[in-house]
């Protein structure tokens, strides 16, 4: 059996809306270990679409199956390259999950999730 971290701060946790308009999900909370993961701030990061990590290297087939489990409000775990505020490019796995409202409804998704470059290179 596996244990959580003793420290949660470790964990790269991301959490958006569960609007599909106006470019969403948009982003409402990242913790600093996100922010250090992606060289954004918190303000800058707060209102934009995660797509903003997104370029050439990420792979259009995993944002579509995840496009579609979000909207399916369906868990969600895959791994793609995304890009670092300095345009590093990085591959992140993620764990995404549909939190919901006491009547049942997606009202966000909250994603863990971990940087693989120096497991790759290993």
């Amino acid at each position: 059996m596996s244990h959580p971290p003793k420290n949660l701060d470790t964990l790269s946790v991301l959490i958006t809306d569960a609007l599909f308009t106006n470019g969403g999900p948009h982003i409402t909370y990242a913790n600093q270990t996100f922010c250090d993961m992606t060289g954004y701030s918190l303000e800058e990061l707060l209102g934009k679409s995660p797509r903003i990590l997104q370029g050439e290297l990420t792979d259009s087939a995993v944002i579509d199956r995840l496009r579609e489990s979000l909207q399916n409000e369906e868990y969600f775990i895959g791994s793609t390259v995304n890009y670092r505020k300095d345009g590093k490019p990085y591959e992140v796995e993620w764990n995404i999950t549909p939190v919901l409202s006491e009547s049942g409804k997606v009202e966000s998704f909250i994603s863990i999730q971990q940087d693989l470059s120096e497991i790759k290179k290993v």
